[in-house]
């Protein structure tokens, strides 16, 4: 915990930011997403949510490359986050050989509305019920505050990790 990424090898570090507003019930919780452009740009047929996620930079540490990606990627800052554990689960991206995402549990601390992504790749970040994502439902997209019409799914590793760690999860 807490070396330096130094190998080449292309890596992610990013977070499940858990919204707890007060909430015992984990099924009630909120976490926040993204939707990118870059992926669509790449894969113009599907869109997918992630969870605020990128690329660990030479001589970061896998816990300073997710709260810089959280930062550009939502413009949530450190010191609005609690992290919950040191450790972190791990995702292997399909189709990437040797690529992991690593994911810290992080809990936030009170929502603001001033939050915007400042990564140009970024459409837009929003919060969404988690337990919608464990089930794998559709996510409405939420544009100036207005519901539209379009959906899309989180990708299907984001899915799978939440699914396999909710007992985990849900004891934070």
């Amino acid at each position: 915990m807490g070396e330096v990424e130094t190998n080449d090898s292309d890596h992610s570090s990013g977070a499940i930011i858990l919204y707890k507003n007060g909430k015992t019930n984990p099924e009630q919780w909120e976490t926040v997403v993204v939707l990118g452009l870059k992926y669509l740009q790449k894969h113009q047929t599907t869109r997918f949510f992630s969870f605020p996620k990128g690329h660990i930079e030479h001589g970061e540490t896998k816990l300073e490359a997710a709260y810089r990606e959280i930062y550009e990627e939502t413009g949530i800052e450190k010191s609005d986050l609690i992290l919950l554990s040191e450790d972190f689960l791990t995702s292997v991206v399909p189709n990437k050989q040797n690529r992991n995402v690593y994911l810290y549990l992080m809990e936030l601390k009170e929502k603001k509305s001033h939050w915007k992504p400042i990564d140009a790749n970024v459409e837009l970040m929003q919060f969404v019920s988690i337990q919608q994502i464990v089930n794998n439902e559709p996510i409405s997209v939420h544009a100036d505050g207005h519901r539209t019409t379009s959906a899309h799914h989180m990708k299907p590793e984001f899915v799978n990790i939440l699914q396999e760690n909710w007992n985990i999860i849900s004891q934070y």
